[in-house]
């Protein structure tokens, strides 16, 4: 809990936080934020920046899941690029360059891109 005396920027982080992770719904915000003796202005105000920062953070969220996936898949089409051409060496047909290459380039992309939304969260 955050008392009132704290900056209002860290109480809508907290705040965004516990509803974010369903912790808190905004009637009870609300009944908080009453509680410690707000203005019914300032909790108005209070409740749209928590209500727009919390849908921020589970936009993030998302965002980490997907980047996650990305990268681990990345990693995946990287190893499997690297084996087709000791693949194509057992099986002694021999694969063009370019569908060797592909896989590995794929790959990279995807853990850069992975990496990248991994750490916006």
């Amino acid at each position: 809990m955050v008392d009132k005396y704290t900056d209002i920027s860290v109480q809508i982080e907290h705040y965004a936080k516990e509803i974010s992770e369903k912790r808190m719904d905004f009637s009870k915000l609300r009944n908080t934020l009453k509680e410690q003796g707000t203005d019914q202005k300032d909790i108005e105000h209070i409740v749209k920046r928590v209500d727009k920062r919390a849908i921020r953070l589970d936009q993030l969220k998302g965002l980490h899941s997907r980047g996650k996936a990305l990268f681990y898949g990345g990693i995946v089409a990287v190893v499997l690029g690297l084996l087709l051409p000791v693949i194509s060496l057992f099986l002694s047909k021999g694969l063009s360059t370019w569908l060797i290459s592909t896989p590995i380039i794929a790959g990279l992309g995807a853990i850069f891109l992975g990496r990248n939304d991994m750490r916006r969260y």
